[in-house]
């Protein structure tokens, strides 16, 4: 039939898809696509209701598809580019924006979405810094990803998180197109009369930079999406150094805020009670040995091995991780501290510390949950600050972070981040604090506990503060002495005799042959241990190298280099090491004096 009509039309019988030829002639190629906007602009003024007209949409599909190739195609060609120049000069993006808007159908959305990114990507006519382009892309983005908006794909989704990432990363590269996303808004004329810091004050929102909030909102989700929401948020935050509008709003905004609450939920969500397991195929050598009996889990207690548990920790170490790609991308001072600031107050003041002080033996298991999330956290956290922050409030160590300004500078960014810690202070006088029950006085009860796996996961915790942060556990968890190096010392004869002696008398009672296999292997463990440790950093660098400055913290207060220092014995940490591998009661003393 297709054949007969093409023949009584007296149309031609070849396909209607231009040639290559008539593709490469500028005219040509401009005439075809001005007739494909033509069309769709005329099938969406002659609709009454877009998203109930079946027929309608699929030719707006399919003109919007037409009009993505010829731009997409002709990108790749040699100049002239016609139909670029067509698009900006007629901002077909508006009504594309528009027309996908009131459409409620996700084919046509996700055509527009192409449309922006085809734009975007040509890097021609400057349509990224064009404010009525921003404009009408964020009013878009907003429609669909809000509330009441229609129900988008997985694929879509990435599609538009992809695409919001594309723009924060050339607002990284090209600092001077971000006036056309941010803006503080304009200057009312009751207001005219302010400074600029009152007026700035407190006015945030999200019309100011829909971007932004848009990237913020997904930060949480997993997978592709995830990964394009956090790094272009990161661009975002690193850029706030070589703007001063951008990095004063940051600090105004509610951008730490939301992230210690995200934070704090994901925290809130781990359960309560917690049994440590492990599964068939990992038991530990000393438990397969045995006779070890998994722990029963119930509907309060979840096994350490559960997926659903796994996953929730995976996904709140994940955020943590976050949060210290930020601070490491964040190259204000003034934001970082506003962050630092809220990091404290909202999660560990509000939430980690209440929950290490109401945990318990005697309702099933809260100690052992609590005492393993902060070895989770513990070991999970590399940034100074963070970690310094951590020990600092949970040792009951000299408060010098809150109220204390790191820049001496008057910029009105650090007068807002003033504002804004005055009301953090405020708000942590409010809760309990460690100066009277600190993290030393619960491990050292938790080590006194009868229950074992208790006893274990403290000292886990207690394992992970002496290999990973030995600046904090030399003056708070233990009780030391240093050691005075001005006086002789040993000659190097006289300690490889001790050394040669003790050699012979473990050789004289061991039992095991290859006695000097097992002394190698001891050797390569204890230097491990030794090179692995964090005071050692700087000991092992070879004579004559510059040794690395190390990552410190830049909040004051921060621990130093730790002296030579011995242990001394009546340690209540290493008093009750003792009563328990001696097997004796807890409340035996082991020295007498």
């Amino acid at each position: 039939m297709d054949f007969w009509s093409r023949l009584i039309a007296g149309t031609s019988l070849s396909p209607s898809t231009p040639s290559k030829a008539a593709f490469n002639d500028p005219v040509k190629r401009l005439a075809r696509f001005r007739r494909e906007y033509s069309q769709l602009l005329q099938e969406w003024r002659h609709v009454t209701n877009l998203s109930k007209d079946s027929d309608t949409a699929d030719t707006i599909r399919a003109c919007l598809r037409n009009i993505n190739k010829f731009l997409s195609d002709e990108s790749r060609l040699p100049s002239p580019h016609p139909c670029l120049s067509f698009s900006a000069q007629n901002q077909i993006y508006v009504s594309a924006a528009k027309i996908a808007t009131v459409s409620y159908n996700e084919d046509i959305i996700r055509e527009a979405i192409t449309l922006f990114s085809t734009l975007i990507e040509s890097e021609e006519e400057d349509f990224i810094e064009n404010e009525a382009f921003s404009q009408s892309l964020m009013n878009l983005l907003a429609r669909i990803t809000g509330a009441n908006s229609i129900r988008l794909n997985s694929e879509t989704e990435v599609d538009v998180i992809e695409l919001a990432f594309g723009i924060a990363a050339k607002i990284r590269l090209q600092p001077e197109i971000l006036p056309a996303w941010f803006t503080t808004g304009d200057v009312s004329s009751e207001d005219e009369d302010k400074g600029h810091h009152e007026r700035f004050a407190g006015k945030t929102s999200k019309e100011d930079f829909p971007l932004f909030y848009l990237l913020v909102d997904y930060i949480h989700h997993e997978g592709r999406i995830g990964d394009f929401a956090r790094t272009g948020l990161l661009y975002i935050i690193e850029s706030a150094s070589i703007s001063m509008p951008l990095e004063q709003w940051l600090v105004e905004s509610d951008l730490a805020t939301l992230m210690a609450t995200g934070l704090g939920a994901l925290y809130s969500q781990l359960s309560r009670k917690l049994v440590i397991d492990y599964p068939e195929d990992g038991l530990p050598l000393i438990l397969a040995m045995s006779d070890f009996k998994h722990p029963r889990a119930t509907a309060d207690i979840v096994s350490s091995t559960s997926t659903d548990f796994q996953g929730h920790m995976d996904t709140f170490l994940s955020h943590l991780v976050f949060w210290q790609d930020v601070l490491d991308h964040c190259k204000s001072v003034e934001v970082k501290q506003t962050l630092l600031e809220h990091f404290q107050v909202i999660f560990l003041q509000q939430l980690l510390y209440p929950s290490l002080l109401e945990s318990s033996d005697a309702d099933g298991g809260s100690s052992v949950a609590v005492l393993t999330y902060l070895r989770r956290v513990l070991e999970s956290v590399e940034h100074p600050d963070m970690i310094h922050l951590i020990l600092n409030y949970l040792l009951a160590l000299p408060d010098t972070t809150m109220l204390e300004s790191v820049a001496s500078t008057k910029s009105l960014a650090s007068e807002a981040r003033k504002r804004k810690s005055m009301n953090l202070a405020t708000m942590g006088t409010q809760q309990s604090t460690p100066d009277l029950f600190n993290l030393v006085d619960l491990i050292i009860g938790s080590l006194r506990s009868k229950s074992v796996q208790t006893i274990t996961v403290t000292l886990q915790l207690f394992s992970v503060i002496l290999r990973r942060h030995h600046r904090y556990a030399v003056s708070t968890l233990l009780r030391t002495t240093r050691v005075v190096t001005d006086g002789p010392q040993k000659l190097v004869g006289a300690h490889q005799m001790e050394l040669a002696y003790i050699l012979d008398l473990a050789n004289d009672i061991s039992v095991q042959d290859g006695f000097d296999e097992i002394y190698d292997g001891h050797i390569k463990d204890a230097t491990n241990l030794l090179e692995s440790h964090p005071c050692s950093h700087q000991l092992i660098v070879p004579v004559g190298i510059s040794k690395p400055p190390g990552k410190q913290s830049t909040i004051p207060g921060t621990p130093q280099d730790v002296h030579h220092h011995t242990l001394r014995p009546d340690d209540p940490i290493l008093r009750t090491l003792l009563s328990i591998l001696s097997g004796r009661p807890r409340n035996m003393r082991i020295y007498e004096h």
